[in-house]
């Protein structure tokens, strides 16, 4: 029987089943060939956290390209962040921002929706920062269904998504229509944990995952975007833990020579006798300060 012309080349063989395995690009948290959607508040780091991941991933011998399209910030910011240096050094890395594009932000992800097909983008992971610069009004079913059909198009062609998207004014939940949290392969909640300079310490948690999945914490240094793992004591910390460790540590920093235990206290606002704090500072000896003997065998704290 004759072929029709429409027919031909899409219809499925036995060659389309044999499907690659994902490739781990962040054990426990990021595969190839997957739709992530990573949301916070602002001014949580998730721009920071994106170029160290694009750089960490770059390492991996399954990543050909890597697309960061930035509809958010202006070249000012990006040069402030020395994009040029750190990032656009990276052969791998391409990047975008909405002063390069000829159209809106949608119609330009529609030319790289319309252009997958088969296994096209197989080794290409796509960073879109962020969702609600891509679409006028998240809260529309609609237009967010129509973009994350796109980033699904791209999946299917072998591509690797990840999106950044924002948390409602509260900061308590995801913002916009339910496909946000629904559609995506993984959906993660970043926080940041603290910040020092030169790095950024975060946590992910995950929230609606089909794919292996856990709590990660990362530590981004800035300077270099090198992005490691979270030390356990600060992934594991309270923000009292935080505030008490943070008051400690500027005032040892005061005494390089080494300061007692009461004087110590007096000095960060709390009395000897206050069991709450001496816990606190047993706590973390060891981890954020270390103890020496001093004169008449008292305790000397230092850094």
């Amino acid at each position: 029987m004759k072929e029709f012309d429409w027919e031909r080349g899409t219809t499925l063989t036995k060659s389309d089943f044999e499907i690659k395995d994902k490739v781990v690009l962040v054990d426990k948290f990021l595969y190839t060939g997957t739709v992530t959607l990573i949301y916070s508040p602002a001014k949580q780091g998730k721009t920071w956290f994106g170029y160290a991941l694009a750089n960490k991933i770059s390492e991996n011998d399954s990543v050909k390209k890597i697309f960061i399209i930035d509809m958010d910030n202006n070249i000012q910011t990006l040069k402030d962040r020395k994009v040029d240096e750190l990032l656009l050094e990276n052969p791998k890395i391409k990047y975008t921002d909405r002063a390069r594009i000829e159209c809106d932000p949608i119609e330009h992800l529609e030319k790289i929706a319309k252009y997958a097909h088969k296994s096209i983008y197989e080794g290409i992971v796509f960073f879109l920062e962020t969702t609600k610069d891509f679409v006028r009004d998240v809260d529309n079913h609609n237009q967010s269904n129509d973009f994350i059909k796109m980033t699904l198009r791209i999946r299917d062609a072998g591509g690797t998504v990840i999106l950044f998207h924002h948390t409602t004014k509260s900061g308590r939940q995801i913002s916009g229509a339910s496909v946000w949290t629904n559609s995506p392969d993984n959906v993660y909640e970043l926080s940041q944990k603290r910040r020092t300079e030169g790095v950024i310490h975060q946590m992910l948690i995950p929230r609606n995952c089909r794919y292996l999945s856990q709590e990660k914490g990362f530590s981004i240094y800035l300077q270099e975007l090198l992005l490691k793992p979270l030390d356990p004591i600060i992934a594991g910390m309270s923000r009292e833990d935080e505030l008490f460790v943070n008051k400690v540590k500027e005032t040892l920093q005061k005494h390089p020579e080494g300061i007692n235990q009461s004087a110590l206290f007096g000095e960060i606002g709390y009395k000897k006798t206050d069991k709450t704090a001496r816990n606190h500072l047993e706590k973390f000896t060891g981890d954020f300060w270390h103890i020496e003997n001093g004169k008449n065998n008292q305790k000397i704290y230092k850094l």
